[in-house]
């Protein structure tokens, strides 16, 4: 990813996959910054919007959680096919102990899911 994006600082392939190599050694705060540097890139890809959702219910607690809850919403509201986001929705509400919108977020996301396959 490194080799790609010094050949072509502008790869966005390159940029997230790097930031998801990122997510899975829990290097936060790289992954975040790859993420936005995607969305400086072109501000319209979702997978850089649902890594740096992801970022913050990891790492948000309490109340900013509503700000996430929110992001999430509104990306839900162009496109209510997007599982991921249905998911991370889930994400949130299990954190803030609300267990019946937890599942209803899960259980909307595993359909989504079982659609597109």
């Amino acid at each position: 990813y490194l080799k790609a994006i010094q050949l072509v600082p502008e790869h966005v392939d390159a940029h997230m996959g790097l930031a998801d190599l990122y997510m899975s050694l829990e290097d936060y705060d790289a992954a975040q910054a790859l993420y936005e540097k995607v969305l400086e890139f072109n501000t319209t890809i979702i997978d850089a919007k649902l890594g740096l959702a992801s970022i913050s219910i990891l790492t948000v607690e309490g109340e900013d959680l509503d700000e996430v809850r929110e992001y999430l919403e509104q990306i839900i509201s162009r496109d209510k096919e997007l599982a991921k986001a249905h998911y991370l929705l889930g994400c949130i509400y299990e954190k803030r102990s609300e267990t019946g919108l937890a599942l209803a977020a899960y259980k909307l996301a595993a359909e989504l899911l079982m659609e597109q396959q």
